[in-house]
């Protein structure tokens, strides 16, 4: 099997199990904003295929890819999907005394300096 292909059983398990994709925080963002995220998640995605076509076997791509497209597969996809969005609703309400950025974000996202500072 050649690199490509792999690179193309990689891209296709990323695509099935969705792994690698952002939550989403719902907050609204400006569409400049929103660009900028889309074409970092674009970079993300394709950075994930390619470690996976390069860490992983054709059989061990190919056994994730039959599970994920089996039923069983498909309802712990599902499951994982009410999962990461209950998961986003409760961690929202636990953060909602923090003040989003406008890209979103609330402490997450503060950068720190060497010393361990928040810069907030």
């Amino acid at each position: 099997m050649s690199y490509n292909d792999k690179l193309q059983k990689a891209k296709e398990l990323m695509e099935l199990t969705g792994t690698g994709k952002r939550m989403d925080s719902g907050v609204p963002r400006s569409e400049q904003l929103k660009a900028l995220r889309e074409e970092q998640d674009r970079r993300l995605l394709d950075l994930n295929i390619e470690l996976r076509a390069t860490h992983m076997s054709e059989e061990q791509l190919d056994v994730l890819l039959n599970f994920y497209k089996s039923d069983m597969g498909q309802s712990i996809l599902e499951a994982n999907k009410a999962i990461s969005a209950e998961f986003r609703d409760r961690f929202n309400q636990t953060m909602s005394f923090n003040t989003p950025s406008e890209n979103g974000a609330s402490w997450i996202e503060s950068s720190s300096d060497n010393t361990g500072n928040r810069d907030t």
